[in-house]
């Protein structure tokens, strides 16, 4: 391994040892549940061939069981409803603290596969046909073939293939046609991937899309989400340029997460009422001119919180928690500012 990735692979567990050991306390996680009951596919979706992908982030009690269960993407509703219908049997061993049992949150991915034996689901004919004349649409620079192909896909779509393909044309639409937030939607849609990293994208693709998410991340100032891209892309094969690029990266976030000044980026809560946000630092604020944010939500790797806004838009994340999950609810639309001090 050259000395530009052990530079890089040591910033990034110093970051994870620091937060892992608050007070010389040393939290510990491991679930009693199998792994395949959390991903067992429905007789009834199995029996129609049809494939499915939901990832949640969760809060584990001390007494082991989940909830405060959020949705943060998914392929099917159908699938979000089996999740909900079993979620209240699953059992966790609780995080410890010092011995003591605590309650911790997780993220999981519960994938969604029909067995095939030795050979993965293939795309049908009636979507590679979608697919390839989206693509020659792209070429032309035509929108409206483009997006009547992604019609199309969207309506023949029946695997976790399939839906790879799907999001990955949304994001070129978006990337020729969109916004930054639009192809960032989709970017992030495109990389699902199961709990052992397993992708249906090509390893360059990755590369290609992980660099491109970090590049919107980092114009977003959202630097907690970038460094946890930057997590994702020391699994992939970089240069020495890109990985210099990373170690640079790494010592100016750090440099901000330290510093005294002040971070700000805007985000919109979703149609569902919701928006995500990871954040760098402790002391937030929630600034906004028109519509409503009345609640965040904190799901940290040691603990969760509740802020309700309606008395004050300013408060501050125990460090004891280590990183954590926004989740901000308010009025659909509303437009709003998230300061990190």
């Amino acid at each position: 391994m050259c000395a530009a990735l052990v530079i890089v692979s040591f910033f990034l567990l110093w970051i994870d040892r620091a937060e892992a050991q608050p007070d010389q306390a040393h939290y510990e996680f491991s679930a009693a549940i199998a792994q395949s009951t959390l991903q067992d596919l429905p007789s009834v979706a199995r029996r129609a061939g049809k494939e499915g992908y939901v990832k949640i982030n969760f809060v584990i009690s001390a007494t082991g069981s989940a909830h405060d269960i959020w949705v943060l993407d998914h392929t099917d509703s159908f699938f979000v409803k089996e999740m909900q219908r079993f979620a209240e049997q699953w059992r966790f061993e609780p995080a410890t603290l010092s011995g003591e049992a605590r309650a911790s949150t997780r993220e999981h991915a519960l994938v969604y596969e029909v067995e095939s034996g030795l050979f993965y689901a293939t795309a049908s004919q009636k979507f590679d046909t979608a697919f390839r004349q989206f693509m020659r649409a792209i070429k032309a620079q035509d929108a409206q073939k483009a997006l009547i192909s992604i019609k199309k896909m969207q309506k023949h779509k029946n695997n976790l293939l399939e839906e790879t393909y799907y999001r990955q044309a949304q994001y070129y639409y978006a990337a020729e046609w969109g916004d930054k937030k639009s192809q960032y939607h989709w970017l992030n849609k495109a990389l699902f991937s199961s709990n052992n990293g397993g992708r249906h994208l090509k390893s360059d693709t990755v590369k290609k899309f992980l660099l491109q998410k970090l590049a919107l991340e980092l114009s977003f100032k959202t630097y907690g989400a970038a460094l946890e891209t930057i997590k994702e892309l020391q699994q992939v094969d970089l240069d020495k340029r890109q990985r210099n690029r990373l170690i640079a990266l790494i010592k100016e976030i750090e440099r901000l997460a330290n510093s005294p000044e002040a971070l700000a980026s805007r985000a919109v809560i979703d149609p569902n009422g919701s928006a995500y946000f990871r954040p760098l630092k402790r002391v937030i604020s929630i600034a906004y001119t028109h519509g409503n944010v009345s609640l965040v939500e904190a799901h940290c790797h040691r603990g969760h919180d509740v802020f309700d806004l309606t008395s004050t838009k300013k408060f501050r994340l125990k460090e004891s928690y280590g990183k954590c999950l926004l989740k901000i609810s308010g009025e659909a639309g509303t437009k709003f500012e998230v300061i990190e001090s």
